[in-house]
């Protein structure tokens, strides 16, 4: 999935990604490597505070912290970023 997540930035360039899901930061970084490279934008979401340091390169990163309504504040910062190039899913999908 990484070599896959590095190459496929560096092909298609894109300008803002979108990444819901931090966790241990594995995929931020990798994402981040490339996007350091190809000059585009990261928006990482998540819902635990913790994730907010994964990344400490020199890319353009910005972490969104939702809380609350969760859909409602996702919604909300989603539409804000206007166009998206490029979107990884990769979230928990449990009830909680």
């Amino acid at each position: 999935m990484a070599s896959f997540l590095y190459a496929s930035i560096l092909a298609l360039r894109p300008k803002v990604v979108v990444e819901t899901g931090i966790a241990n930061g594995i995929s931020t970084n990798v994402i981040m490597k490339a996007l350091e490279i190809t000059g585009g934008t990261l928006h990482s979401f998540d819902v635990d505070q913790k994730t907010a340091n994964v990344y400490v390169g020199n890319g353009k990163w910005e972490f969104h912290l939702l809380h609350g309504n969760l859909k409602r504040t996702f919604r909300r910062k989603i539409a804000e970023l206007g166009e998206i190039d490029y979107w990884i899913h990769d979230s928990n999908h449990g009830f909680s």
